[in-house]
Protein backbone atom coordinates (compact mmCIF):
# COMPACT_ATOMS: atom_id res chain seq x y z
CA UNK A 1 0.00 0.00 0.00
CA UNK A 2 2.70 2.81 1.01
CA UNK A 3 4.10 2.05 -2.96
CA UNK A 4 1.36 2.69 -4.15
CA UNK A 5 1.09 5.80 -2.43
CA UNK A 6 4.37 6.63 -3.51
CA UNK A 7 3.54 5.96 -7.10
CA UNK A 8 0.38 8.29 -6.37
CA UNK A 9 2.21 11.09 -4.95
CA UNK A 10 4.61 10.78 -7.59
CA UNK A 11 1.75 10.87 -10.60
CA UNK A 12 0.31 13.67 -8.56
CA UNK A 13 3.21 15.74 -8.79
CA UNK A 14 3.91 14.90 -12.71
CA UNK A 15 0.34 16.27 -13.35
CA UNK A 16 0.53 19.27 -11.10
CA UNK A 17 3.94 19.87 -13.25
CA UNK A 18 2.05 19.17 -16.69
CA UNK A 19 -0.47 21.46 -15.76
CA UNK A 20 1.73 24.09 -14.99
CA UNK A 21 3.25 23.71 -18.22
CA UNK A 22 0.32 23.58 -20.21
CA UNK A 23 -1.24 26.38 -18.36
CA UNK A 24 1.88 28.32 -19.13
CA UNK A 25 1.46 26.61 -23.47
CA UNK A 26 -1.73 28.07 -23.01
CA UNK A 27 -1.08 31.60 -21.96
CA UNK A 28 1.76 32.33 -24.99
CA UNK A 29 -0.26 30.77 -27.59
CA UNK A 30 -2.48 33.46 -26.39
CA UNK A 31 0.14 35.98 -26.58
CA UNK A 32 0.94 34.84 -29.71
CA UNK A 33 -2.36 35.12 -31.30
CA UNK A 34 -2.91 38.37 -30.35
CA UNK A 35 0.25 39.28 -31.45
CA UNK A 36 -0.43 37.59 -35.37
CA UNK A 37 -3.97 39.38 -35.31
CA UNK A 38 -1.78 42.99 -34.75
CA UNK A 39 0.08 41.77 -37.58
CA UNK A 40 -3.08 40.95 -39.63
CA UNK A 41 -4.07 43.74 -39.01
CA UNK A 42 -0.98 45.96 -40.16
CA UNK A 43 -1.23 43.68 -42.71
CA UNK A 44 -4.39 44.30 -43.84
CA UNK A 45 -3.92 48.50 -43.67
CA UNK A 46 -1.04 48.47 -45.24
CA UNK A 47 -2.16 46.42 -48.49
CA UNK A 48 -5.18 48.75 -48.38
CA UNK A 49 -3.14 51.95 -48.25
CA UNK A 50 -0.54 50.24 -51.26
CA UNK A 51 -4.05 49.77 -53.07
CA UNK A 52 -4.91 53.39 -52.78
CA UNK A 53 -1.34 55.08 -53.91
CA UNK A 54 -1.23 52.40 -56.91
CA UNK A 55 -4.40 53.59 -58.09
CA UNK A 56 -3.54 57.32 -57.11
CA UNK A 57 -0.23 56.60 -59.31
CA UNK A 58 -2.02 54.61 -62.62
CA UNK A 59 -4.14 58.60 -62.29
CA UNK A 60 -1.25 60.49 -62.10
CA UNK A 61 0.35 58.25 -65.31
CA UNK A 62 -3.27 58.43 -67.01
CA UNK A 63 -2.79 62.65 -66.42
CA UNK A 64 0.95 63.05 -67.50
CA UNK A 65 0.44 60.86 -70.50
CA UNK A 66 -2.98 62.76 -71.79
CA UNK A 67 -0.58 66.44 -70.93
CA UNK A 68 3.02 64.93 -71.72
CA UNK A 69 3.34 67.26 -74.91
CA UNK A 70 2.57 70.03 -72.27
CA UNK A 71 5.18 69.31 -69.72
CA UNK A 72 7.40 68.52 -72.94
CA UNK A 73 7.31 71.60 -73.87
CA UNK A 74 7.64 73.52 -70.44
CA UNK A 75 10.82 71.67 -69.89
CA UNK A 76 11.78 72.93 -72.97
CA UNK A 77 11.34 76.77 -72.28
CA UNK A 78 12.95 76.02 -68.78
CA UNK A 79 15.76 74.57 -70.42
CA UNK A 80 16.30 77.47 -72.69
CA UNK A 81 15.58 80.08 -69.89
CA UNK A 82 18.26 78.60 -67.83
CA UNK A 83 20.78 78.27 -71.01
CA UNK A 84 19.87 82.42 -71.27
CA UNK A 85 20.44 82.84 -67.59
CA UNK A 86 23.77 80.84 -67.77
CA UNK A 87 25.13 82.67 -70.54
CA UNK A 88 23.85 86.40 -69.38
CA UNK A 89 25.75 85.70 -66.31
CA UNK A 90 29.00 83.88 -67.56
CA UNK A 91 28.87 87.41 -69.46
CA UNK A 92 28.22 89.60 -66.79
CA UNK A 93 31.12 87.80 -64.66
CA UNK A 94 33.01 88.29 -67.75
CA UNK A 95 32.89 92.07 -67.59
CA UNK A 96 33.68 92.27 -64.03
CA UNK A 97 36.87 89.88 -63.89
Amino acid sequence: MRQQDTELDHIERAVASTKHVARAVGEEVDLQTRLLDDVEEGVASAGERLRAAARRAREVARATRADGCKGGAVIFVLVVVLTFLLMLVFKILRLFA
